[in-house]
């Protein structure tokens, strides 16, 4: 995958959402994944992919993480997030799924789920980095 299917054309909505994180987002982003925080693997916030602007993004691990508010609880929307979401695995990513609350009121159970999701599917540490757990 080039450049893991960047849209240039998205760069300034993207840009524009990182501006404006939600709660959760800035949440598990300076808790969890920013610096290398996650095992040492790099994450991006608000990355095109394709059509798409996806939360997180992890070049390494071809992981996007999705965190989910309460808009997503309308059918017309969860029906666009289904087809996202099979265009994104049919393109070779994996995603792993958090509601808002759950960010929000329990980011250890965040951190350990996610360690246990790479430590399960990508055993090798990222290049230049030590992947080590932080429980």
């Amino acid at each position: 995958m080039n450049n893991n299917l960047y849209n240039k054309q998205l760069k300034g909505l993207a840009r524009k959402l990182r501006r404006e994180p939600t709660r959760a987002e800035k949440k598990i982003w300076y808790e969890v994944l920013n610096r290398r925080q996650l095992l040492g693997y790099r994450f991006l916030r608000q990355r095109s992919i394709g059509p798409y602007i996806v939360d997180f993004f992890s070049p390494d691990l071809n992981l996007i993480i999705e965190v989910d508010g309460v808009s997503h609880t309308f059918s017309d929307v969860q029906v666009n997030d289904i087809k996202r979401e099979e265009w994104l695995i049919s393109m070779g990513f994996k995603i792993v799924r958090y509601i808002d609350d759950i960010v929000l009121h329990d980011i250890q159970r965040v951190r350990y789920e996610l360690e246990i999701w790479v430590n399960n599917n990508h055993p090798q540490p990222p290049q230049g980095g030590q992947k080590q757990a932080s429980l």
